[in-house]
Parts: structure tokens; sequence; C-alpha cells
């Protein structure tokens, strides 16, 4: 707790260093920046709260594969567990080009090049999936070595094999929802059908399945996380058909 406490603190120092020490662009009469504006507030607030609760019940929904998967024994959900774990090392990583993009084509957009915000977005989400598909080649690659890293029985390394191999064929699927979700719809404000995407995917699709498969088929702990994927493959075709209809396309400065 300390440890983290003193590098915020830090941190802190360091914004203010470079912000008002060095006079950096952002800098500026400490009342500009708690300054109230009406109107900017109702701008943030139409995009925030559509993220915030997409978010939350994304999470939520995420959460209720535990108990799912706890039902089904402790090696079943010890082997989900280091799976996903193994996992989120190489997707977080990926996940971060949604942010560049947000960023990049975010410019774009503001600026009211449409067309090139939209070409810039095509490119990059290419390369999100590519590396979508490198990162998943090389988490298949060592599965079976980083699996035998834990103090499991057998039957948990092979399970945690299964789902490594699970998770690296849907990899590259995860990474261009993430980035559409993030790099593209967030960027052109259209965080409500973002909201629509993930809730109605996690909620109506993964966890039931989870549940239904785990406790009523009693399948094995690698099927049932295979199955849960068809949220995945399903929310693909809804992100991408949003996209390419341009419909997320918007300039936030005119359209907020």
């Amino acid at each position: 707790c300390y440890a983290v406490l003193i590098s915020r603190i830090l941190e802190l120092l360091l914004y203010i260093f470079v912000i008002f020490l060095r006079k950096n662009k952002v800098s500026g009469p400490i009342k500009t920046f708690f300054n109230w504006d009406r109107s900017l507030f109702k701008r943030v607030l139409s995009n925030t709260i559509p993220t915030t609760l997409n978010e939350s019940l994304w999470g939520l929904g995420i959460s209720m594969y535990n108990p799912a998967f706890g039902r089904m024994g402790e090696a079943a959900f010890a082997a989900f567990q280091a799976g996903n774990t193994i996992q989120n090392i190489f997707s977080l990583a990926c996940f971060s080009i949604g942010d560049a993009m947000l960023i990049l084509v975010g410019e774009k957009l503001g600026k009211g090049e449409m067309e090139e915000g939209y070409r810039l977005s095509r490119r990059i989400l290419l390369i999100a999936v590519v590396i979508g598909v490198v990162a998943g080649g090389i988490l298949l690659a060592v599965s079976r070595p980083v699996a035998g890293l834990f103090n499991f029985s057998e039957q948990g390394i092979y399970y945690t094999v299964m789902i490594l191999i699970v998770f690296s064929g849907v990899l590259f699927i995860k990474i261009h929802n993430a980035t559409i979700i993030t790099g593209v719809l967030r960027a052109g404000g259209d965080t409500k059908f973002a909201l629509f995407a993930e809730i109605s995917c996690v909620w109506l699709i993964g966890v039931p399945v989870a549940f239904f498969c785990a406790l009523y088929l009693s399948l094995p702990i690698y099927m049932v996380v295979l199955a849960v994927q068809l949220e995945e493959v399903v929310k693909m075709f809804i992100l991408h058909r949003r996209y390419r209809s341009k419909k997320w396309v918007k300039n936030l400065i005119s359209h907020l």
C-alpha cells in the first residue's frame, strides 16, 4: 500500500513538473482547470455514462463465469484461472492498440477529416488482427511449457493446455473486438452501440452458455471455455457490420 501511495505521489509531482514548470502546452491558470462549463460537462457525460456502464456490466458479466466454472471441480477451475492469467499476459499488451487508435482516429475525426480517419482506422485494425494472430501462435507454441510451470496434476496440466489452445485460436477475434470498441466506436462517440454490443453478447450469450454447458451438459472445462467464445464470435460480426456502416464516423465537437 505504501509503495503504491509513494509511486502515485511521485507520478503527480512529475506531471506537475512537466506541465507547469516546463511550460507544457496544456499548462495554464489554475482556475482554468476547475472552471465550470455546463455545456462541456454535458458533452463529456454523454460519453462517460455509456462507457462506464459498458465497463462495469461487462466486468460483472465476465466475473459470472467463475461461479459456473467453479462448479466443475477444483482441477477444472484452477486450470481456467491459470489459462486466463496466461492469456491476459499476451492480450493486454495487444489491447493497447485500441487506446492508440482512439487517439489517432479521434484526432482525424476532430479535424473533420472523416475519410482519412476511416482509412487510418482500417489500417490500424488490420495491424491489430495480424498482431493477434501472431500472439495467438506464440501462445499456442508455449502452451505446454507454460502449463508445466504450475503445480497441477496431470489432469490439471492437460486442462490448462487445452484451454490455452482455445484462447490462442480466438485471441485475434478478441483483439479485433476490443480495438473496434475502444479505438473506433469511442473515437466517434458511438458509445451507446458499444454498450449494446458488449453487454448483450456477454449477458445473453456468454453467461447462459457457460452455465448451461457446465451444469447441464457436464462438458469438460476446455469445451465449456470453447463454447463461451461464441460470445466473441457473434460480437465480432455485430461490431464489424457497425464499423463498415461508418455510422460511427462523427466529429464529436459538432455532434455532441
